[in-house]
């Protein structure tokens, strides 16, 4: 990995490190462009069914159903 600087074929540290910080980026972008899309499409289907809940409150277990925009207070409330 060690070349000179003028060797226009090879590698240097400054090329593999911004070649690997773009693929990087990249990947993660794609990844995170794909989950979007998914996520959006969950929670337009879900909007208007309840939403089934466990909750373990000192010590005992609750189930409930709750509308999708309900914060955890007010369900504790």
């Amino acid at each position: 990995m060690t070349t000179s600087t003028n060797d226009p074929g090879g590698w240097s540290r400054r090329s593999f490190l911004t070649s690997t910080m773009a693929s990087t980026m990249t990947a993660t972008l794609l990844d995170r462009a794909r989950g979007d899309v998914a996520a959006e499409q969950a929670a337009v289907a879900n909007t208007n069914t309840p939403v089934s809940v466990k909750l373990r409150i000192n010590g005992r277990d609750h189930r409930l159903a709750l509308d999708s925009r309900t914060t955890l207070l007010d369900t504790l409330r």
